[in-house]
Formats: C-alpha cells, sequence, structure tokens
C-alpha cells in the first residue's frame, strides 16, 4: 500500500501527490494483515499533515518514540495507525477498495477523528475534505482536484458564519460564493414565484455587494476571527406559505461576533436557509456598530416584531472588548492550543484550567444567555472529559456547578442540562471501573433518569431521558413498560425527534401479526411499496456501511436470495448512512442486487423513524400476506422460517 501524502496547499498550487521514502510503501496481503514488508515509521507518518486548516493532536518530537504503528484490518479496508503509548490514535491511513494505495487521510484530537482527506474516485488525488467530531461538520468538494474547495456538501449555520468572517478577512471572493444558495438549490426549495424572485435578485447583486463589505469601515481585518454565533431559534416556514411547496427551515436576524486586535464587531449575516445539508447566504453581510442594527433581507420571512436581533453582549468600557474578557478569551486558546497536542497524561491540569476559564468567562458575561451558554460549553467540557477518562474529579466539579447555580435562581433550562451532563458521566466513569456492577448500576442509571424526568419535566433533555429508560426497558424484554416510557414521550414532548421515534418505536413493538404499512424511495430513486410484494416472504433490513454485523447478515441473505428467491423469498435493505454517496458505495462494494431504500438523516430518516429503529442491525420478516412474522428476528432464524412458510403454502 502506498502511503502517498496529499500536499499541503497555498493560494492555487496544483493538488499533486507525493510518494513518500520506500519505508512508508507497504502491501496489505489478501489475507487482511501486513505482508513482509516493514509497516511505515512513526516518523514519516506523523509528518504528514492535513491539506486544510483543522486543529489536531500535534505531540512534541520527544515523544514519537513512545508512539508505534498498528495495523487496521477490515473485512474490506486495510491501512495502518499511529497510536500514543496509552493505545489511542494519533493518525490513520486507510486503503479501502484494496488497490494497495491510501485513499483516506486521518487526523485526530483527543482520540477522537477530526478530519480526513479523502480519495473518493482513488486516482491518487484528493477531492473531498471532511471536518468530524470537535472539529465540527464540514464537508468540502473539490471537483476538479486542484487544491481549491469548490463547493460544500455539508455545512452548519455556525460554520457558515465562521466561513464568512474567514472570507472577508482574506478578501476571498471565492470562499464567499461557496457560503451562497446555488441557483439549483434555490429552484429546489419549491418557493412562491415573489419570494423566489427576490431571493434571485439578492444572489445576484451579492458578488459586488461582498466587495464594497470587505472596503467598508468596520469590515473584518486580515487578523480578525469569528467568536459567537448569535441568532434567535430557526423557524419552519410550512408548505404553502406564499405559495411554496415545501416546508423551509430558516435562521433570521443572524449575528456574528468577531474579533480584530483587540477590537469586538458584529457581522449581520441576515437570513440563513438550509438546503439539504447546507446552511446558506442569500446576501452579503452588513457591517453593524452593535447587534440590533438591520441586516440586509431581515425579516425575509418574519416580520420583525416575531423574529427579534438576538441580543450580544456589549464592551463594558470604550470601545471593542473589555481588557478583563481580552484575557480570559486568550487564555482559553491558548490552554485550547495545547489540549490539543496534548496526551491523555498531561490534558488533565489542562481541562482543569479550561474549565476554570470558563467559569470566569461565564461570571464576566454581561447577559444572562451568554452566562448560560458558557455554562453549558462549561458542562459538556467536564462531562467529555471525564467519560475519556483524564478528569476523573469532573463529576464533582459537575455537582458543584449545579448546586451553585442552583442557589444563584439559574434558569431551569441549564440547570437540567447542567444535571444531565452529570448523569451521563457519572454512568460513564461507573461502567469503567474494574469491578463495575454491571446491574447495579444499570438500576441505579435508570433511577436516575426517572429521578430527572421528575425534576425537570419540560427541559429539553427529558425526551432524551425518556427515550433512555423506554429503550433500556425494551432491550430487557419488557415491552409494556417500553411502550409506557415510549407514550410519555408522545405526550411530554409531543414536537421533540424523540417523540416521532418513540411513536415509530410503539409501531414496531406492535407489529406482528399485523400488516405493514411500508413505503420509500430505493437509492435509485424509484418507489416501493412493501404492499406491492404480496405473495412473497419479506426481509426488511436496516443498516449502515459503518456496522459491521450488517455487513456479516448481508452475505447470508445473499444466500438466502440466490436459494429461495425463485421460491418467493424477497429481500429489501433499509440503508441509514447519512450521506447518499456513502450508501450508494457500499452498496457498490457488496454487490447488493436486492432494493436499497434510502432517505437522508440516518438514524433520524423517515424510513428509520417511522419504525423507531434504534440499533443495527435490525430485522422483520413479512409473511406472504404483508403481515409482520418477527419485528427482530435474528439472521440465523430467516431460513427456518422461509422453510415454514413455504411448506404451509404448498398445503
Amino acid at each position: 500500500m502506498n502511503l502517498f501524502t496529499p500536499s499541503r496547499q497555498t493560494n492555487r498550487q496544483t493538488n499533486r501527490h507525493f510518494i513518500l521514502p520506500l519505508c512508508l510503501a507497504v502491501l496489505l496481503s489478501f489475507g487482511g494483515t501486513p505482508a513482509v514488508a516493514a509497516p511505515p515509521t512513526v516518523k514519516s507518518a506523523m509528518q504528514l499533515k492535513p491539506t486544510q486548516k483543522v486543529q489536531y493532536d500535534t505531540p512534541d518530537k520527544e515523544d514519537w518514540s513512545d508512539f508505534r504503528m498498528v495495523p487496521v484490518v477490515d473485512t474490506k479496508e486495510k491501512g495502518w495507525a499511529v497510536v500514543d503509548a496509552s493505545g489511542q490514535r494519533l493518525r490513520c491511513f486507510i486503503d479501502t477498495n484494496a488497490d494497495k494505495a491510501v485513499d483516506r487521510w486521518c487526523y485526530y484530537r483527543g482520540g477522537v477523528e477530526v478530519y480526513r482527506d479523502i480519495d473518493s474516485n482513488y486516482n491518487r488525488k484528493v477531492d473531498s475534505h471532511r471536518w468530524l467530531g470537535t472539529a465540527g461538520s464540514r464537508w468540502a468538494i473539490d471537483n476538479n482536484e486542484d487544491g481549491q474547495m469548490d463547493r460544500w456538501k455539508m455545512i452548519s449555520a455556525e460554520e457558515a458564519t465562521a466561513e464568512l468572517v474567514a472570507a472577508l478577512a482574506a478578501n476571498d471572493q471565492g470562499a464567499f460564493t461557496r457560503l451562497l444558495l446555488t441557483k439549483k438549490e434555490l429552484q429546489a426549495l419549491g418557493l412562491g414565484k415573489e419570494t423566489e424572485e427576490k431571493i434571485a435578485g439578492t444572489l445576484a447583486s451579492a458578488g459586488n455587494a461582498f466587495k464594497k463589505t470587505v472596503k467598508q469601515k468596520g469590515a473584518p481585518g486580515k487578523n480578525a476571527r469569528w467568536l459567537h454565533f448569535s441568532a434567535s431559534r430557526p423557524g419552519i416556514i410550512p408548505s404553502g406559505t406564499n405559495g411554496s411547496e415545501k416546508d423551509l427551515l430558516v435562521y433570521e436576524n443572524v449575528v456574528a461576533m468577531t474579533e480584530d486586535e483587540g477590537e469586538q464587531g458584529f457581522l449581520q449575516v441576515g437570513t440563513l436557509i438550509r438546503a439539504g445539508d447546507c446552511w446558506r447566504l442569500i446576501a452579503s453581510p452588513a457591517i453593524a456598530e452593535d447587534a440590533t442594527a438591520s441586516a440586509t433581507l431581515s425579516g425575509l420571512f418574519f416580520a420583525a416584531e416575531e423574529s427579534p436581533a438576538p441580543q450580544v453582549s456589549r464592551p463594558t468600557s470604550g470601545e471593542g472588548i473589555s481588557p478583563k474578557l481580552q484575557e480570559l478569551l486568550a487564555a482559553l486558546e491558548k490552554v485550547e492550543a495545547r489540549l490539543a497536542a496534548a496526551t491523555p497524561k498531561s490534558s488533565g491540569p489542562l481541562y482543569k484550567q479550561q474549565a476554570k476559564l470558563l467559569e470566569q468567562l461565564a461570571a464576566a458575561s454581561s447577559t444572562s444567555e451568554q452566562q448560560a451558554a458558557w455554562n453549558r460549553q462549561l458542562a459538556d467540557n467536564l462531562s467529555a472529559a471525564t467519560q475519556s477518562g483524564a478528569l476523573p474529579e469532573g463529576i464533582v466539579r459537575l455537582n458543584k456547578l449545579h448546586t451553585r447555580l442552583k442557589k444563584q435562581g439559574a434558569d431551569e433550562n441549564v440547570l437540567a442540562y447542567i444535571r444531565y451532563r452529570y448523569l451521563l458521566a457519572a454512568y460513564s466513569v461507573a461502567m469503567q471501573k474494574p469491578k463495575a456492577d454491571y446491574a447495579k448500576i444499570q438500576s441505579e442509571w435508570m433511577e436516575s433518569l426517572k429521578q430527572f424526568v421528575k425534576s425537570y419535566p419540560k427541559s429539553n433533555d427529558a425526551a432524551e431521558a425518556l427515550l433512555q429508560i423506554a429503550i433500556a426497558e425494551e432491550f430487557s424484554g419488557n415491552d409494556e413498560e417500553a411502550k409506557n416510557w415510549y407514550q410519555k414521550i408522545a405526550s411530554t414532548s409531543p414536537d421533540s425527534p424523540q417523540a416521532k421515534k418513540a411513536s415509530g418505536a410503539i409501531r414496531r413493538l406492535d407489529s406482528p401479526g399485523k400488516p405493514l404499512n411500508f413505503k420509500g424511495r430505493t437509492i435509485n430513486d424509484k418507489s416501493l411499496d412493501l404492499a406491492q410484494l404480496a405473495g412473497r416472504v419479506v426481509l426488511v433490513h436496516y443498516w449502515a456501511s459503518w456496522c459491521e454485523p450488517c455487513k456479516a447478515d448481508m452475505a447470508i441473505i445473499r444466500d438466502l436470495v440466490a436459494k429461495y428467491g425463485r421460491s418467493g423469498f424477497y429481500a429489501v435493505g433499509v440503508n441509514v448512512d447519512n450521506d447518499r454517496q456513502v450508501a450508494i458505495d457500499a452498496i457498490k462494494k457488496a454487490r447488493l442486487t436486492w432494493p436499497q431504500i434510502y432517505e437522508t438523516g440516518g438514524l433520524e430518516s423517515r424510513p428509520a423513524t417511522e419504525l423507531g429503529i434504534l440499533t443495527l442491525p435490525t430485522m422483520l420478516l413479512l409473511d406472504k400476506k404483508g403481515r409482520v412474522i418477527s419485528r427482530n428476528i435474528h439472521i440465523s432464524e430467516v431460513e427456518a422460517e422461509i422453510k415454514k412458510r413455504s411448506q404451509i403454502a404448498k398445503r
């Protein structure tokens, strides 16, 4: 396997790839383990760098001697990973198509993969850049493989505003254009004629407006950086509004807070529209002296009084961020940079410093909204650090934080948020103990969740706590108890995503003996209705490319289709990968011949939600009348059921 490396791009350099020294040319045997050639050296592997900017672990070279190369062996994917002395991954280089050349370069931070460069067409050139885990959700495509990102395949609203600030700071017209709603996306939104024409007009003038904004007084300078995304909650514009044909999800009055050489700034982004997996700008931003100025196209979908501009904390004196906030933010940035390069052994003290700074930032914030945001971040960080083992005392700190804020009369949603992260951390720590009593821990976990729901019934996390209780009851075989908890979600949080999942789970639990009304669109965009398969024994198989047991099941399903397909057996796959192309590639790689239903959303997609699918693989078996024989059949039981139904049919 040739561990060639994607070159690090600057300006418009060609996206070339260099073959590294012979020590990096490693062949993998067909058996899936490294052949006689030696693995790449740690030094050579650690010298490889991402082609795009990302914070990832960059340990000191003195520590490299403690690292080692370990083989990564999968049924199809093979490669090498660099791990530190504790076994935590730092880098990973994968050959996904068995052509003995790397086509995925993975980089980690704190043991979590945060970025990967991808050669998706296996021509030795990187064409895809993906940020993952704690680095966010961006996914960029380089269509012509010239080293420059051509379009966003996925980007969140927060990330879109951060990219906008970066585009203004660099005076990068191309980067700005990549953030705009495309003509094709606009047409696909199904808007009414008047609204579509209005947005098309602002998009047409956005390029020239951007050029003016860059030159405007107060525009982000070359050293500007994004600090904060601020907006009221996103809203749905229902189908039928002003002639629209589809629901539309939008943010109005979005503000990005920036910092430039110690000066605080506010960038009025205006309206953001969700198009597929991307949040899109529809106009050039405006520079504002404060966070209450009107943005371009402000109130396009919601009246101004119904969509108030978000409140962003003002400087305490003079212009710019207060010296105290500047000092805290600078210190936090330094600590987080050190955390990015820290080993698990050395990260504990840094997490303590980070927690202290977040507490100070919350105390120094001038609005309750920002205090809540910093306290939520503190809770997230403490919980994550505790679960990773780097900060054992994190549980105590979370409990103290909750107690202190409760005495101060903090908002119930903030208190619930912190308490739930405390419960997650405590459960994780208990499960990791050497002599853990799992039955006792599980029982205490259930009781703590029930108490949480009683204490914070209206919190955003209450629905998730109820779902965890219901799932545990279902997995324990207590179907009726599970249904009771699922029903509580539907009644207490009817508009939550968990409520839809719960309703689907109830439907699945009640499905045996009943016809299954289920339809969808296949990966080839053809309609498929199970009702049309009457007269056949049908296996519905939920799976994803990342699910190893699913792949083993598919090999058996392939044999069953070949053996009993002409006798009336039929298989239907339901793929729940988050990305359509990943699903397509997985189907091709596995050479699946039976139809595959696919809709975006992964385990939260409509096909998965309708039946409350919680784990993979999940299989349902239907008889020749379309009635559910089993709602959770194991692959080893399928052939016997097929034979049984065949014998009944012959009688």
